[in-house]
């Protein structure tokens, strides 16, 4: 019977942040999400939108920042904060604004012609993003190839002097 007591108590509190990020969600709040698109229709407005491994949509407002890890950002609409993809790409169509910066890590922008970007835009391509891993990489392999190389030597006996 305790047991049972437990068990519904940790159930309830595990299930109560969820139905306050529904609430906040629908009341125009910040939403986070994993593998499921966010999406702000016209005429509608959010917080914050963070995603990973999906994409950010947005045709209304979004009054805060728009982030995707390993998605994208198709903005046709108003963001006021930053638009940031890490491993994943931003597209502005026409008349889309973005108030802060635009960030673009190992991926690619699009942006029309008629579309406002009111911050910096900085993009850093994928290639870069490996060549600093393979140079990490090969940072790495020379650091244990040289600790290997000094304890093999320390090891061999050294040459006997002839007499």
């Amino acid at each position: 019977m305790i047991r049972r007591l437990w068990s519904a108590t940790a159930l309830i509190l595990l299930l109560c942040p969820l139905g306050a990020f529904a609430q906040h969600h629908s009341q125009g709040q910040d939403s986070v999400q994993f593998f499921q698109d966010i999406h702000i229709p016209t005429g509608q407005s959010a917080g914050d939108a963070v995603c990973f491994f999906c994409s950010v949509q947005v045709e209304g407002a979004l009054n805060g920042d728009a982030v995707v890890f390993f998605g994208k950002i198709h903005n046709s609409g108003q963001i006021q904060g930053d638009a940031v993809a890490i491993i994943g790409s931003i597209t502005l169509a026409n008349q889309a604004s973005v108030g802060g910066d635009v960030a673009v890590i190992g991926g690619l922008l699009n942006a029309s012609p008629d579309a406002v970007i009111n911050g910096d835009h900085v993009i850093i391509p994928a290639a870069l993003i490996l060549l600093q891993l393979l140079l990490l990489f090969g940072i790495l392999i020379a650091l244990i190839y040289g600790i290997v190389w000094l304890l093999n030597r320390s090891r061999q006996p050294a040459c006997p002097r002839r007499p």
